[in-house]
């Protein structure tokens, strides 16, 4: 039973919300080690703080996304998402302001302490689809975050012009136009008669929050394969501006115009081929090319240390993000279908919260592993989409797969 008839309204304004989050943090992808280097920090170091900078909000969002998918579970997904707003807002503020390597992290800190949006919208979703309409909302809405990713970056790029802390700014203003928007236009998608009639204290913790979930081994095998998935992933997101930059020489901009083009290439990913791709073979077998697909990439990119080769580095890249557009819709999709009514919050803050542990785990990972040998943690990566496909391949067996 849907919680909530489907209205177009919603819908709008939920894909807008995808759209302008990830126009505001892929703005800041290619230009946070700048703004690290710009403030007196050189060599390898830039890698190093840059990465620290990443763990901070993904620890705090680890901690915070199962608090608030719970929350929007018993008191609706509005208040979180505005909530959750408001709070990049403030964080991408301090980000742009800037002045020091505190004002840096504590920007930061605050993003993850609200970081609940993105797990918001797609609970949202889940509330007002069915099992038939969701993948291709699902497909719909990672298409229009790969567009996201396409305007940011290039935006990114052009405002460093203006100073390296427009960016940041600029990604203020546009979370502060999402939350305005969503107070306007956003009626509430979970009905009164399906919310959790009182929070139970296992879900206000991530850990509590991922013991109820993963009592389930389906959840525990697609979790799990996610974990390692978004292990690999976060390598290359959190490295690869700076192997870009310290290797190649690439600077903001043209970093900024080769994100917006992978941004494409998601983009279509995840818009159409994710989808048409799903409906053949199943959300299973979707999600497991796009994890072969990026684990190939990550091997490719692997060899561009050796093999200076601008044009194989962009071609690896595009495949790690093609690669990605394929798993993450038809994933979200296999892990919605099998969720209870009422319960889309909790799941998709755990599934949040394990995103948030690969991005604790994968700039951690990521700095060592740069600082012994820039392809690292590219090998790392390779290694760890083997480990997400054993997941999926053994683990997930029964209904949406």
């Amino acid at each position: 039973m849907q919680s909530a008839p489907v209205r177009k309204e919603a819908i709008v304004f939920l894909v807008a919300s995808v759209f302008l989050s990830f126009v505001g943090f892929s703005i800041i992808v290619p230009t946070l080690p700048f703004l690290v280097a710009g403030l007196q920090v050189h060599g390898k170091m830039v890698a190093v703080v840059t990465s620290l900078l990443l763990t901070v909000y993904a620890l705090l969002a680890f901690f915070s996304a199962p608090f608030l998918g719970a929350l929007s579970d018993r008191y609706g997904r509005k208040p979180i998402l505005i909530f959750s707003l408001l709070g990049s807002v403030a964080g991408y503020a301090l980000l742009g302001i800037g002045g020091s390597i505190a004002a840096l992290f504590l920007g930061r800190a605050i993003d993850g302490l609200t970081a609940g949006n993105t797990s918001t919208v797609f609970a949202a979703i889940a509330d007002i689809t069915d099992e038939k309409s969701r993948p291709r909302l699902f497909g719909l809405v990672g298409g229009i975050g790969g567009l996201g990713f396409i305007v940011g970056p290039a935006l990114g790029g052009v405002l460093t012009h203006i100073s390296i802390g427009a960016p940041f700014l600029f990604a203020g203003a546009v979370a502060l136009l999402n939350a305005l928007l969503g107070t306007i236009f956003f009626k509430e998608s979970l009905g009164i008669d399906v919310r959790a009639t009182h929070l139970a204290g296992t879900k206000l913790n991530p850990f509590g929050g991922m013991v109820s979930v993963l009592r389930s081994s389906l959840f525990k095998a697609m979790l799990s394969g996610a974990l390692f998935f978004f292990l690999a992933l976060n390598l290359m997101q959190s490295n690869a501006t700076v192997y870009c930059m310290t290797q190649y020489g690439w600077t903001s901009a043209y970093i900024g115009i080769v994100l917006a083009i992978g941004g494409l290439a998601n983009g279509i990913a995840q818009g159409f081929l994710a989808r048409l791709l799903a409906r053949w073979v199943g959300e299973k077998l979707t999600s497991i090319i796009g994890i072969s697909i990026l684990t190939i990439a990550f091997a490719i990119v692997s060899l561009t240390a050796s093999i200076r080769s601008p044009g194989l580095l962009f071609f690896s890249l595009m495949l790690l993000v093609f690669g990605d557009g394929l798993f993450e819709p038809a994933n979200m999709t296999l892990i919605a279908n099998n969720t209870p009514t009422g319960s889309h919050g909790t799941v998709q803050g755990t599934y949040q919260a394990f995103q948030s542990l690969a991005r604790i785990i994968g700039p951690l990972l990521a700095a060592p592993l740069y600082v012994v040998a820039p392809v690292g943690p590219y090998i790392a990566g390779a290694l760890f989409g083997c480990i997400a496909m054993v997941f999926l391949l053994f683990g997930v067996k029964r209904k949406g797969g």
